[in-house]
C-alpha cells in the first residue's frame, strides 16, 4: 500500500479526486483530507480542534440542570401534599381524613388545580381482609369523586399527577 500526498488551496482541494489511499493538505485550513479515488474532495480527517468543536457544539446542545424539569415547590398540610415541577407538572395527594364506608363516595378537592381533565388520579383503600380500588366518578381540573363499589369499610389514599398552570 502506498500514501500520496498533495497540496493545495481549499478550492484546488474541494475538486479534485485523487487516488485512493492519497491525503492531501488544504493549505488554507490547515487540514488533512483522505482521498477514495472517487469522491471530490476526499475526506476531511478530524484533528484536535475540529474534534473539540464538535464536542464544543454537542455540550452547547445539552440542557442544563436548569432547563431539565425541576421540583419548584412543595407543600404538606396535614394528610395532603403536593409537589410541582418547572415544567408544569404536578403531583398531589393525600389520605382519606376518615375510615370510608361500604358503597360510598369521597371527594377531593384539588390544592392545585389542574389544566385541565387530562390527568391520571388513583384512589388505594385497604380493609381488613383485602384491598380495593375505587372507581372515579366524577373528575375535573378541581376535584375528582371517588366511590367505594365494596362492602368493605376502611382507610384509603389518593394521587392524582398532571399539568397545571404555573401562572395561578
Amino acid at each position: 500500500m502506498r500514501i500520496y500526498f498533495k497540496h493545495g488551496s481549499k478550492s484546488a482541494v474541494d475538486n479534485y479526486v485523487g487516488h485512493s489511499n492519497e491525503i492531501i493538505v488544504d493549505t488554507d485550513s490547515n487540514t488533512l483530507r483522505l482521498c477514495d479515488g472517487e469522491t471530490r474532495g476526499g475526506f476531511e480527517i478530524p484533528n484536535s480542534d475540529i474534534i473539540d468543536r464538535k464536542i464544543s457544539a454537542e455540550i452547547s446542545d445539552l440542557k442544563t440542570f436548569s432547563e431539565l424539569p425541576h421540583i419548584i415547590e412543595t407543600y404538606t398540610n396535614g394528610s395532603s401534599w403536593y409537589r410541582v415541577f418547572s415544567d408544569g407538572w404536578c403531583e398531589q395527594g393525600g389520605l382519606f381524613g376518615e375510615q370510608y364506608t361500604a358503597y360510598s363516595e369521597k371527594t377531593f378537592t384539588f390544592l392545585k388545580p389542574f389544566k385541565d381533565d387530562k390527568f391520571y388520579a388513583f384512589c388505594h383503600c385497604s380493609n381488613s381482609s383485602d384491598l380495593n380500588y375505587p372507581s372515579i366518578k366524577v373528575k375535573n381540573k378541581n376535584y375528582v369523586t371517588f366511590v367505594n363499589t365494596y362492602n368493605e369499610n376502611g382507610l384509603g389514599n389518593w394521587l392524582a399527577v398532571g399539568y397545571i398552570d404555573l401562572e395561578d
